[in-house]
Parts: structure tokens; C-alpha cells; sequence
């Protein structure tokens, strides 16, 4: 067991079109990046419990990117670009990589994930005496792509078939969310958690489904994944 170096998570910048990505390095000029994942939570105190219910509904990745002024930096000409152009909307759209350095390769590729994003200038300029800075933020948009990022080539491949996040949600009689509910499909069975809600990870395709809980009447379904995470409700009958 040791201690991974921070040089081994890696973010690359397309500067160039999505049709004919050009990965570049984020890293000249660069002394501190980290992506805050802002997860927004919901919260909720049931009538029959003393304490609350958090749950986790979704993220709202940003990566706020402090970067000095580097003559012959490819990202920071870029970003340089969008904020002379004060580009918006499309115009200040791009994709990025990130990058686990950390992980195993294969054939010279790590485990990555792309994303869309948007990119806001936050400021631009610096002290006295100091080298000038801009100071910008990189906004993911949606699900990113899983996938292998290889930093010689710069060649970013798409897993062929990867998995999405599926959630069941079950709930009861008068809407109560059902603990203990047992989701029986691909060969699979999961338990419901507290809040009514099993996850699992699928691959693209369609899956026929069996709900089981004590008291209430078996429920059949069937949920198609198709490139993203889904979300499938579930109404049990009581006996």
C-alpha cells in the first residue's frame, strides 16, 4: 500500500474541434487543480423518524483552474482565445480527459473519462510586480464517456459497451418506500436500502426484472439502458 503522486491524475484539453480532438496537457503554469464534484442533496424528515434523510440526487462537476500566463501553451492560448472573444454558449464549449495515471495500462492507455464542458474566465491579471494570470473554471456537462486516454498518441477510445448506473426506486402501500425489497434481474439480486432505492450497473440493453418484497405481490417489468444512467419506479401491491 503507498501513496499515489498528484502528477498521476491527469486532465488533457481538446483545443481543436470534437471531430478532430487535439489533447493537450493541462499543466504549464498550472500549480493547483482539483475537480469539486458539488454533489446537490435533497433532504427529507419523515413523519415516523426522529432524524433526517439526505439523499445524493445528482453532481455538478467544476474544476477551477488558476494558471499563469505561458508563451507557447497550447491551453492557455485557448482559453486566452475564448476570453478575448468572450465567447458564450457553444463558442465556449470544449471536452476534456481525465486521466488515471495510477491505474494499469493497456498498451500504453489508462482508464479515463471524457467529458463535454464549459468554460467560464473568472478573472484575469495579478498583482504588481507579479507574472500575469488568468483564472478560469472548467463546468462538466453531463455523463461523461468511459474510456482509455493513451498520453503518447494522445488518443482518446470509448468503451465499447460500458455500463450505466440503473436505479430502482420501490415504494408501498400510501407511497412508503420499501426497505428490504429484493431486485432480481440480469442474474443479479439487490436489496433496496432504507429510502426504497438498489442500484446496479448495466450494459446497454434490454432487461426484463422481478420485484420481491414480504407482503406484497410479486412485480414484473422490464428496463431498457441506452447510453446512460436510468431510473425505474416501481409500485407494490400489498397482499
Amino acid at each position: 500500500m503507498g501513496k499515489h503522486k498528484r502528477s498521476l491524475f491527469a486532465i488533457f484539453l481538446n483545443t481543436n474541434t470534437s471531430a478532430s480532438p487535439v489533447w493537450n496537457l493541462m499543466g504549464n503554469g498550472i500549480t493547483s487543480q482539483t475537480v469539486n464534484y458539488n454533489p446537490q442533496t435533497s433532504e427529507e424528515n419523515y413523519i415516523h423518524q426522529d432524524s433526517g434523510t439526505t439523499d445524493v440526487e445528482s453532481y455538478k462537476p467544476t474544476i477551477p483552474t488558476p494558471q499563469t500566463a505561458m508563451s507557447g501553451d497550447s491551453v492557455f492560448a485557448f482559453v486566452d482565445n475564448l476570453r478575448k472573444n468572450r465567447a458564450v454558449l457553444e463558442d465556449a464549449r470544449a471536452d476534456v480527459v481525465l486521466v488515471n495515471l495510477y491505474e494499469t495500462a493497456v498498451s500504453g492507455a489508462y482508464p479515463a473519462e471524457k467529458s463535454e464542458c464549459s468554460i467560464q474566465v473568472d478573472d484575469y491579471g495579478g498583482e504588481g510586480g507579479s507574472s500575469l494570470a488568468i483564472n478560469y473554471t472548467v463546468n462538466l456537462i453531463g455523463d461523461p464517456v468511459e474510456g482509455m486516454f493513451n498520453p503518447t498518441t494522445k488518443v482518446f477510445t470509448a468503451d465499447s459497451n460500458p455500463e450505466q448506473l440503473v436505479t430502482f426506486s420501490v415504494i408501498g402501500t400510501a407511497s412508503a418506500r420499501l426497505s428490504g425489497a429484493q431486485v432480481v434481474i440480469n442474474g443479479t439480486s439487490v436489496d433496496t436500502d432504507a429510502n426504497g432505492i438498489a442500484d446496479i450497473q448495466l450494459a446497454d440493453g434490454t432487461y426484463d426484472y422481478t420485484v420481491i418484497m414480504d407482503g406484497y405481490t410479486n412485480e414484473t417489468g422490464s428496463v431498457t439502458v441506452s447510453g446512460a444512467a436510468k431510473f425505474e419506479a416501481v409500485s407494490m401491491t400489498a397482499v
